[in-house]
């Protein structure tokens, strides 16, 4: 019996010691943990320069039988040019896209008209800071309803046709990564000042009336 007495004495004693030793460890792990360098979103730019792309717009095609639209992509390879201060411009492939045949017959280009947003019942806002870049096309009650967006950015297009959320919520939402992300600050909203960070961007927008809008991305374009 005593020597059972002891053991368990012996056993306490150490957990005693233990115990506050193990708390200290994590203590500091969390400490460690919480003074490390917050990790950037995936999605942030690394670009150090301001992206430019050329001034082509997207070819839009509709089929005056069936009223399918076509996307015009053109070739699979971007070119490349520099201006005298050796920066790079992007030529977008999609210029002079060829024009698709559809129910027997070619289809034709879609006129789209340059209009500021606010004229038409739309707006055009950038949210999320550098972290979580995004577009956002939102339009009032009365403006022409969206049926098919195209935004033109730096590297590329961006397309989507709405889903019932969307058209209830009137708004449509478009992330933005890499190059497409860029923005000189991280403002949220977006103020559209002089720096003009998606300077290049454009939105078009098929609405169902039979309408075809080009909104540009910023008061300075």
């Amino acid at each position: 019996m005593p020597a059972r007495a002891s053991t368990h004495h012996e056993a306490s004693h150490a957990l005693t010691e233990v115990g506050p030793s193990a708390t200290s460890a994590r203590a500091s792990a969390h400490s460690r943990d919480a003074s490390a360098e917050p990790r950037l979103s995936p999605t942030r730019t690394r670009a150090t320069w301001k992206p430019r792309v050329g001034n082509e717009d997207v070819d839009l095609f509709a089929c005056a039988r069936c009223g399918q639209v076509y996307v015009g992509l053109g070739s699979t390879a971007a070119g490349v040019e520099t201006d005298k201060w050796r920066s790079v411009i992007m030529q977008p492939p999609y210029a002079g896209s060829p024009c698709p045949t559809c129910c027997g017959e070619a289809a034709a280009p879609v006129a789209f008209a340059p209009v500021q947003p606010a004229d038409v019942g739309y707006a055009v806002n950038f949210l999320g800071g550098m972290d979580a870049n995004r577009l956002v096309l939102s339009w009032t009650i009365g403006a022409p309803k969206p049926q098919l967006i195209v935004v033109k950015t730096f590297t590329g297009i961006l397309q989507r046709s709405l889903s019932p959320h969307e058209i209830a919520q009137r708004s449509a939402v478009f992330p933005l990564a890499d190059e497409d992300a860029y923005c000189y600050c991280d403002l949220d909203p977006c103020e559209h000042c002089v720096a003009s960070c998606k300077r290049g961007f454009a939105v078009y927008v098929v609405c169902e009336d039979g309408s075809a809008l080009r909104l540009p991305c910023g008061k300075w374009q």
